[in-house]
């Protein structure tokens, strides 16, 4: 009957913190999963922001580059073509082709025009007699277009008319591309360079002989028998073809590079000296146009920009199109702190999730095994009363002493026969 008793009364195995540890678990892993999908989906939603705004930046730069290159082509195109109609009239067009058969020295006919000195032969004579009428024919031309001079050269590079009455010397480059004139058929633009007037270049045009052109604008195939070399100050065209547009977002700026030597200068007429180094090396695509990326200012290089270049065809020019590195990523950083905000609220309202689970988990265990306690002292009193029953009714004596001899517990029949 002991036995018995003493297994009714154990604790139930069932009231242990086994169950309660895999419950945390089971929540700490919900937290946790939760948390990282949203970290993840916040750095995907930043990456993605950031391509976009910088995919929608590069397609901005490409159409205002691609504008702002027509417009300056446009103009180029029509500064060639101002020469048209000097170097279509029949009249000039006869001269230089005679003056292309001449076989004596282009320089004494120049001379002769400025002093009392002859030139031999009918044909000098002749050419040199005309030379005077062509002569103000150039100057009456470069006054009207707009030109600070005018030359005509022969297919050698060598000049015979100068509106400024006197044949300076070419330097390497302008020699160079009267020659490319004569052999590509088109016209050719200059580097610009600084002078007294300002940013001045040259241009070259092809003149053809009379029969060149038949009454169309086909020269293909016709040899070019001179070409008109005229010099324009463009300060203030640059200037005006570089300034900001209307549109143009906060930090942006629109910049004009030439190709000198093995490096690059910005033209900037606003300036003394008319241009400032590029102090970083300049790496342009196959097609010669420097692709959109982030790289020094052309400015600073001390300064981080966006920027996109485009090659102009005729000069060597290219328009770079940039934008502050700050302007450049201040939506994309806006962007991001609102992501990083809205994650640091879903890690928060998944703790919170887990939180309140726990708490109704704990709630609803302790209900339970304060139901398997009272439950346990029910049936350890009922043990106690039955217990008690027994010893009540049993005439052998049961007595319980400590270590020192004293009585802690007697049964009645003990209490009887004592008396007390």
């Amino acid at each position: 009957m002991a036995e018995q008793l003493t297994k009714t009364a154990e604790v139930p195995k069932s009231i242990g913190g086994a169950g309660q540890g895999v419950k945390i678990g089971v929540v700490l892993a919900f937290v946790l999963v939760i948390s990282v999908g949203i970290v993840l989906l916040a750095l995907k939603a930043v990456r993605d922001n950031e391509a976009s705004v910088l995919e929608n930046q590069q397609k901005r730069f490409q159409l205002l580059t691609q504008g702002r290159t027509e417009v300056i082509g446009s103009w180029l195109d029509t500064l060639s073509h101002q020469g048209d109609r000097l170097i279509k009239s029949d009249l000039f067009r006869l001269y230089a082709a005679e003056m292309d058969t001449y076989a004596g020295d282009l320089s004494n006919l120049f001379g002769r025009l400025h002093s009392d000195q002859s030139v031999e032969g009918q044909e000098g004579a002749t050419l040199a007699e005309q030379l005077p009428m062509m002569e103000n024919m150039l100057r009456e031309f470069s006054t009207y277009a707009g030109f600070l001079n005018a030359r005509i050269l022969s297919r050698k590079g060598e000049a015979y008319i100068a509106t400024d009455g006197y044949l300076p010397p070419m330097n390497q480059e302008q020699a160079g591309l009267a020659m490319e004139a004569i052999e590509q058929g088109g016209p050719q633009y200059s580097t610009l360079r600084k002078t007294a007037q300002g940013l001045v270049m040259d241009v070259f045009v092809p003149v053809y002989p009379p029969d060149a052109l038949g009454g169309t604008d086909e020269t293909v195939g016709q040899q070019a028998v001179g070409v008109l070399m005229m010099t324009r100050q463009i300060s203030g065209k640059i200037t005006e073809l570089l300034s900001n547009s209307p549109l143009a977002a906060k930090g942006e700026k629109t910049r004009l590079m030439q190709k000198s030597g093995a490096g690059y200068r910005e033209i900037a007429p606003w300036t003394a000296d008319g241009f400032l180094d590029v102090g970083f090396p300049v790496e342009v695509d196959e097609d010669g146009h420097i692709p959109f990326g982030l790289r020094p200012s052309v400015e600073d290089a001390d300064t981080k920009v966006y920027s996109l270049g485009v090659r102009i065809p005729g000069p060597a020019w290219w328009l770079v199109q940039e934008i502050d590195y700050g302007q450049a990523m201040k939506p994309v950083i806006d962007y991001n702190r609102t992501v990083y905000i809205l994650a640091g609220l879903g890690v928060l309202t998944a703790l919170l999730i887990a939180g309140l689970a726990w708490w109704i988990l704990t709630g609803v265990q302790s209900q339970r095994i304060a139901e398997q306690f009272r439950a346990l002292a029910t049936q350890i009193e009922e043990q106690k009363l039955f217990i008690d029953s027994i010893n009540a009714n049993i005439d052998e004596f049961i007595v319980l002493k400590d270590a020192h001899g004293k009585f802690t517990y007697v049964n009645d029949a003990f209490a009887l026969a004592a008396g007390r």
